[in-house]
């Protein structure tokens, strides 16, 4: 709730203006210190525990292959090895995810233009949604930012495919808009940049449970189907690394948008 008072010529008080603004559905994690501490944590853990897996995976995969090879006459029993095969794929590449997620990003910045690269994400993702239509409404006269376009295009990516996902079942639309911002919030938290570049992703899919929208960030957390639940959490991470912010807004059966904030170059 902010106020604003209204002053009459003569000094006297007119009136007040008081804005109220709606935060219930908003999911943000800027600076919290504890979860630094246990991403941290998380990081070294993560990095050994993925090398302590990856040898004995690769030699399950390794005698899967092998054991087909020997059951040739056998070919009720090859669809078993099929199956140990595939699954130590789908465990190697959770495992890649999980590596993304804890080692440390050394960024490669440069100026980039931020509409190019999303035209170039969305002409990657946009025919696999068949039914879903995306709509852009880019801000002509932006800047452009600084950022590694290879980590900055992951982010997208995600976030454009999570909106895909969640609208693709019905059909529908998501919106991709591009805005400049200065947000007193946003520089109040600490940051050193007055100007942020905002990219608005939104979609008019199933929306997030409120309950739901409280572990979005949180590493392996997912209510997909074979989802790994690294996506939203790689990409907060990503973002906090470039200077930027995420945040997540949504409502069950109306839709979800994630406002993503980049410094200006």
């Amino acid at each position: 709730i902010s106020t604003t008072a209204l002053v009459e010529k003569d000094g006297s008080l007119g009136g007040v203006i008081a804005l109220i603004k709606d935060m219930s559905g908003l999911k943000t994690l800027e600076d919290d210190p504890q979860r630094k501490e246990r991403l941290a944590y998380m990081g070294t853990f993560v990095a050994t525990l993925v090398h302590e897996i990856k040898n004995p995976l690769a030699g399950i995969r390794g005698s899967a292959q092998l054991l087909s090879k020997k059951l040739k006459e056998k070919e009720e029993l090859l669809p078993y090895t099929t199956i140990i095969v595939k699954e130590a794929d789908r465990l190697n590449s959770i495992l890649r995810g999980l590596l993304d997620f804890a080692k440390p990003h050394r960024l490669r910045k440069k100026k980039t233009n931020i509409h190019k690269l999303l035209d170039d994400v969305i002409f990657l993702l946009e025919k696999e949604g068949k039914a879903v239509t995306i709509v852009k409404q880019y801000d002509p006269s932006l800047p452009p930012i600084k950022g590694d376009e290879e980590e900055l295009v992951q982010v997208f990516i995600n976030i454009i495919k999570n909106a895909m996902e969640a609208t693709e079942k019905k059909g529908g639309t998501i919106t991709v808009t591009t805005r400049m911002v200065t947000e007193f919030h946003l520089i109040e938290r600490g940051s050193k940049e007055a100007k942020f570049v905002e990219v608005e992703v939104a979609d008019t899919g199933c929306g997030i449970a409120a309950e739901d929208l409280e572990k979005i960030f949180n590493p392996f957390f997912t209510t997909k189907k074979g989802g790994s639940g690294l996506g939203l959490p790689l990409s907060y991470k990503i973002i906090r690394e470039h200077g930027g912010f995420l945040r997540i807004e949504s409502r069950p059966r109306v839709g979800t948008k994630a406002h993503i904030y980049l410094p200006t170059g």
